[in-house]
């Protein structure tokens, strides 16, 4: 039984036991409540008319009692609460998710809007009175006047040239529509509108920064030029759909990317390169088809990354990771791996470098901790620990005059792991040695340094390395030392005094351009003393960098040569 029903059954069951009272205040009632009812439809039937004599199609809102408001009210402000609650619970995806959403429907509102204000604005459309050709219907007649036109291509030409001339306005205004004869200067401008409008929505799809940085690389071709034609400006926005405040040169121009808080400083970012670019870490390649446009001279590091990355957080407070060492690697400083040829290098250290490299393949298998990274680590082994904020070790210490460290420290550090054994194999390893050789053509027996290769045991290799270390320490202090002073000379130049850096080149070969057969074996050479002086300016006090090339005929390279080459050089300079 519907609710209804069974209310009005049981009302009518309540009222046959009411006194003569309750009917009374009931009938009381019911006309006070009849009374209000009246009033309340004559006020919609007002508002009604009211309505429909302003073209009102607005709903019609029932007038609500104070208790009914109070409860909308109510269920308003518990709304109003629940919201407020779900916003604060918001994680920081869901919020940008909403953003997002709310951000596509403003902007397909926008995009409405334009499209209705461009239609307005830009009345560019032919209106069309005439049936337009089917595709095969058009072809057909294509094919048709193509048959009765002449065959020769300069005839054609006249013929078309003479249709169009003697063709009626209206048939003008349709070829121009088409784009024959002479387009109108409108029409283009319609096309240009379009498929700019057409570029910019596609990039308007995008919503990563690189989709939006090439969105303002788009809109940066237009904004300089109608940033001076303020007219043609309002026109342009109207036809393509583009904002204003989008062609602004505050919008266009980049915008610096925010730092991080835990970024690397600038400082520390300078300091890296500086290290990089240092004397002590990188050679100058001396080639001039490797300076590029920039004008750089190129740097190859003159040991590996690693070892760098190790004495950059040693010598300095601010630590940084490999990772991070090596991304602020400059350019123009390459890794060892670019370097062609490594000539006029230092013999002691070259052997000791084959030596570590025979070791370590010894150790990769069984003891990989005992590895080496270069001679520099296999000498610090070798020594006892730097003192606090000290650059060098002990000098007593280098000389190898410490009782506490030196080489037997490496020794028995490889106590144990290489023993002679009846099982164990021979190790080979390299070394640049004097060899004695005979020459071909003068059937002399000569002496001369070559590289060789040696096999043995590896306590030999050991103990050769041992013997070399000792040597090795005081060798590589001074080379460090001598490199820092030079640098730390140039950056503070003393007053009166001039810094040459002097060495002789490989003797130049002379010879003629149009020689014989037999010139070619013999050539006369000259001798070039290359020379960099620097030395403070008199005038402005900055320091003057000169290179001066020394030519000779004097072929031996003595003291006697290099002594009259520096006065000749002191004199100039």
């Amino acid at each position: 039984m519907d609710k209804k029903k069974k209310h009005a059954e049981e009302m009518k069951v309540h009222r046959t036991k009411w006194t003569d009272e309750q009917k009374n205040k009931n009938r009381e009632q019911s006309k006070i409540r009849m009374q209000k009812y009246r009033e309340r439809k004559k006020k919609e039937t007002q508002i009604l008319e009211q309505n429909q004599n302003q073209d009102c199609n607005n709903n019609l809102k029932s007038i609500e009692t104070r208790l009914h408001q109070k409860k909308k009210e109510d269920r308003l402000k518990k709304q109003r609460i629940y919201k407020q609650e779900w916003r604060r619970n918001l994680t920081a995806q869901k919020k940008r998710r909403i953003r997002e959403k709310d951000a596509a429907i403003k902007r397909a509102i926008r995009s409405k809007k334009d499209q209705r204000g461009t239609k307005i604005a830009m009345n560019f459309t032919v209106q069309k009175t005439e049936t337009v050709y089917q595709k095969e219907a058009l072809r057909k007649a294509i094919y048709r006047s193509r048959k009765n036109m002449p065959v020769s291509p300069a005839k054609y030409a006249k013929v078309v040239g003479g249709l169009i001339k003697n063709t009626t306005p209206r048939r003008k205004k349709a070829l121009e529509n088409e784009g024959i004869g002479s387009p109108s200067a409108k029409r283009n401008l319609k096309e240009l509108f379009q498929s700019v409008r057409e570029a910019h929505l596609d990039l308007l799809k995008g919503k990563t920064d690189l989709q939006k940085k090439r969105r303002k690389e788009f809109l940066s071709h237009f904004s300089t030029s109608l940033s001076q034609k303020p007219e043609f400006k309002k026109i342009f926005c109207m036809a393509t759909g583009i904002r204003r405040k989008y062609l602004s040169e505050d919008y266009v121009k980049p915008k610096p990317k925010k730092r991080r808080k835990d970024a690397t400083s600038k400082q520390t970012t300078d300091a890296v390169k500086l290290f990089f670019k240092s004397e002590i870490h990188s050679a100058t390649i001396s080639d001039k088809k490797s300076v590029k446009k920039d004008l750089q001279e190129k740097h190859v590091l003159m040991m590996s990354q690693k070892s760098l990355w190790n004495k950059w957080n040693i010598e300095n407070q601010t630590q940084l990771s490999f990772s991070k060492f090596c991304e602020l690697r400059p350019k123009n400083v390459l890794t060892q791996g670019h370097r062609k040829l490594y000539q006029c290098l230092c013999e002691y250290c070259e052997n000791v470098k084959l030596k570590l490299i025979a070791i370590n393949r010894f150790l990769a298998h069984d003891h990989p901790e005992l590895k080496f990274t270069d001679e520099f680590d296999a000498v610090n082994k070798t020594l006892c620990p730097k003192l606090e904020a000290e650059r060098f070790h002990k000098r007593d210490c280098i000389d190898r005059k410490c009782a506490e460290c030196g080489t037997s420290k490496l020794r028995n550090m490889f106590d144990g792991v290489m023993e002679n054994e009846e099982n164990q194999p021979d190790v080979k390893w390299k070394r640049w040695d004097i060899v004695k050789t005979l020459n071909h053509k003068t059937k002399k027996e000569i002496t001369k340094r070559q590289e060789i290769e040696k096999t043995g045991p590896p306590t030999d290799l050991l103990e050769e390395l041992l013997d070399e270390l000792v040597f090795l320490s005081p060798h590589l202090f001074e080379a460090r030392w001598q490199q820092e002073q030079f640098a730390e000379l140039n950056k503070n130049f003393p007053e009166n005094s001039i810094v040459l850096t002097i060495d002789f080149a490989e003797n130049f070969s002379c010879f003629s351009q149009h020689e014989i057969q037999g010139a070619h074996w013999a050539k006369d050479s000259v001798t070039i003393h290359p020379c960099i002086a620097l030395y403070r300016c008199p005038k402005d006090g900055h320091i003057v960098d000169e290179c001066i090339d020394i030519v000779s005929n004097d072929l031996l390279h003595d003291n006697h040569a290099v002594h009259t080459f520096l006065l000749e050089v002191v004199n100039t300079t």
